[in-house]
């Protein structure tokens, strides 16, 4: 496979992409019934685009076919206010996805943003386009808000997403935390699928607030939409929860979140592979959030709340040090049922 950037000679091949980008999905702006230019126009605006230099068109190659562009710009290169700013549009053929294309045309396209000075970098998405949304998150953008009903496609009005990164800033994520059997660390997609294996167990799910997961795309709208929003806003948790002899693998996530900030009171909360149980690991994850959240906030209160039937999940936080202030009733609503709840809690 080649990545380099389009060249008029790659005119055939780029205007054969783009039919069949048009016959393969309603995510671009090319669609099928698009007057198509003959390839000598094509050639002639490929030419004109290269001698540009607010305009870098970048294809992946396969044995001479394209498979793969990414087609990169400076909206007003001559501004002095907005110069820094970039938008991109990419587009893989359906046959070559989940292959890493994506990622390196992103990777070449940051590079070249660097070269010209661009600092921020622009994209739409269409809304219903999950696997385009989750890599860009995963390489760090953003959501910013929503085009609402930017395409009209198949008599139906679709919103699209908008989505940016600005380059030379670390994206914040929370600190590891180290106990003696246990790290717990950021979640990354990449762990959508250990989390999955877990989450989807009846068991696990019995006495939390959430449903048990019915496929990863569940547990991969949990860590887009939940875990990486909370990053994005330096929350420090939730963490997920990997053996020091295993790190590779979450078994659980803890959390920690702020009840009220002006209060100084937060929420425990935590939930692990149910192969785990009985080891103490529940127990030692939440001492090892509960101290880290000590030393390193101003919280005056940590408190937590279990259904009143939990035995299990009391007693990890009686071990932690909470103490049980009485039951709150019937205070939630799961599966048409209403939960009693234990609240526990400990102070500084």
């Amino acid at each position: 496979m080649i990545f380099k950037e389009l060249q008029p000679s790659d005119a055939k091949e780029f205007l054969q992409f783009k039919k069949q980008i048009a016959l393969e999905t309603q995510n671009t702006l090319i669609y099928p019934e698009a007057p198509f230019l003959n390839e000598e126009a094509e050639l002639k605006r490929i030419h004109e685009q290269q001698s540009n230099n607010s305009i870098y068109n970048l294809c992946a190659f396969e044995d001479n076919k394209v498979i793969g562009y990414l087609n990169f710009r400076i909206p007003i290169a001559n501004h002095p206010w907005v110069k820094h700013v970039g938008t991109f549009g990419m587009m893989v053929l359906k046959e070559y996805w989940r292959k890493g294309i994506g990622t390196q045309l992103l990777q070449a396209m940051e590079k070249r943003a660097h070269e010209l000075n661009i600092t921020r970098i622009e994209a739409t998405v269409r809304q219903d386009n999950q696997r385009a949304l989750n890599l860009y998150l995963k390489h760090g953008y953003k959501i910013e808000g929503t085009k609402a009903s930017a395409a009209f496609i198949n008599d139906a009005y679709q919103d699209e997403i908008m989505i940016a990164k600005v380059l030379n800033q670390e994206t914040w994520k929370p600190d590891v935390i180290e106990t003696k059997r246990l790290t717990l660390r950021p979640l990354e997609l990449s762990d959508a699928l250990a989390i999955y294996q877990y989450t989807q167990k009846p068991e696990v799910s019995k006495y939390t607030t959430w449903q048990p997961h019915k496929s990863i795309k569940d547990t991969e709208a949990f860590i887009l939409n939940f875990v990486f929003p909370n990053y994005q806003k330096q929350k420090i948790a939730p963490l997920g929860v990997t053996i020091k002899t295993d790190p590779k693998t979450v078994i659980g996530t803890v959390d920690c979140g702020w009840v009220s900030k002006h209060n100084k009171v937060m929420e425990l909360a935590y939930a692990l592979d149910s192969q785990y149980w009985g080891q103490g690991y529940t127990t030692e994850a939440c001492r090892g959030l509960i101290d880290y959240c000590f030393h390193n906030t101003n919280v005056a209160r940590i408190q937590a709340r279990c259904h009143s039937d939990h035995k299990a999940s009391r007693r990890v936080m009686e071990k932690v040090g909470m103490k049980y202030e009485g039951t709150l009733k019937s205070a939630i609503e799961k599966n048409h049922q209403r939960w009693d709840l234990d609240l526990m809690a400990l102070t500084r």
